[in-house]
Parts: structure tokens; C-alpha cells; sequence
């Protein structure tokens, strides 16, 4: 879920380049909610034998008894917001070039609303055949690494580069500080709701 925070952030901060792997969408670009069982009052895990599917079709049987040893519960309202969309971000203002790849067979994040976002961001965007969402921990994880290296070094030596939006220059980033806090509107959350 750290792709929709990363797009929230773009739409008020000058990015440099935004690359996001099979993202969590924003509502305007999802389709049908995905139905995960999860109780909104309870922290959630994948119920058993289901993390494979949803998050690492391609490893091993060993493997995939390491990496769901090694899931940590997560909050219910962000699986909530995640699968059944309920997030808006005004992407209007993301003036980054941006990378967006799906995977082609991911049950949380279908290929085509991520293709939706990339087309109204003006990204280049890539479906890796065959993959689910945990392209990070797929076996396809080197290709994804590649692609993601092989884009940045295009941005990089063209520092106008831009598929869709006219690119602007990338105001001088101010340091980083612990004391910064993320203000619920940039992820456009009504005032008075509930985020717990």
C-alpha cells in the first residue's frame, strides 16, 4: 500500500520520478471491490494458505512458508481502503515522470487500474505476464529490478523526460526532519473520519 502514500506525496511535493509496482489505485481509477475477508475491528492477516495467492504465486513451497512466517499484521481500515477503493487522490498536479508496473495476473490490484493511472499520469507502464502482486518477491524480481534501473537511468540522462504531462523542474528538496507529519488531506480523508 505504500504506492498510494507515494502518489499522495507527489501531488504536493516536488519527485524527482515516481515508480510505483503494482500500486494500490485511487478510487477514481478501480473498478469492483476485491473481496478480502477482513473484520475492521480486528488487525489483519491473510487467513491461511491465502498469502500465496494474493501475494507470491511463483516461489517455492519453502519460500512461501518463509515470507508468510514473516507477515505481520496489518491495519484492517488500510485493507479496507485498499481493496475496496474507498481512497481518492487528485493526480492532476503529479508533474513526475512516472514508472507504474502491474502484475498481469494480481487479484488485489487488477493490470488494467493501474493502467487507467498510468495513462491519465502520462507514465510508461509495463504488465509482467504471468505475475501476482508480490512482484518484489516473485521469482521475476530481478526483471522488475532491471526495468525499474534501466527507466531511472533513462530519467536521469533526460532530465526532461516525460511520456505524458509537460515535465517541470524538480524544485530543490528540503532536508529531511523527523518532525514532519503528514497531514490527512493529502490523502483527501474527509475531516472527522475515523482513521484508526
Amino acid at each position: 500500500m505504500g504506492g498510494l502514500a507515494a502518489l499522495a506525496y507527489a501531488t504536493r511535493h516536488p519527485t524527482a520520478a515516481l515508480v510505483l509496482l503494482a500500486p494500490v489505485v485511487p478510487q477514481q481509477f478501480a473498478g469492483e471491490a476485491i473481496e478480502v475477508p477482513c473484520d475492521p475491528e480486528v488487525l489483519w492477516l491473510p487467513p491461511p494458505g491465502m498469502a500465496a495467492s494474493l501475494f507470491w504465486n511463483r516461489v517455492s513451497a519453502a519460500l512461501d512458508e518463509r515470507y508468510t512466517a514473516l507477515l505481520s499484521p496489518e491495519s484492517p481500515l488500510a485493507v479496507i481502503e485498499a481493496t475496496r477503493w474507498t481512497v481518492g487522490v487528485d493526480t492532476s498536479t503529479v508533474t513526475a515522470p512516472s514508472l507504474l508496473s502491474a502484475a498481469e495476473d494480481d487479484p488485489l490490484v487488477p493490470a488494467p487500474y493501474v493502467q487507467s493511472m498510468a495513462a491519465a499520469l502520462g507514465s510508461e507502464f509495463y504488465a509482467f505476464p504471468g505475475e501476482g502482486h508480490g512482484l518484489t518477491l516473485n521469482p521475476v524480481w530481478e526483471a522488475v529490478v532491471e526495468r525499474v534501473i534501466d527507466w531511472l537511468r533513462r530519467v536521469r540522462e533526460t532530465p526532461r523526460l516525460r511520456v505524458g504531462r509537460a515535465h517541470t523542474s524538480v524544485a530543490r528538496r528540503e532536508p529531511y526532519s523527523r518532525d514532519r507529519t503528514v497531514k490527512s488531506d493529502a490523502l483527501n480523508i474527509p475531516a472527522g473520519s475515523s482513521q484508526s
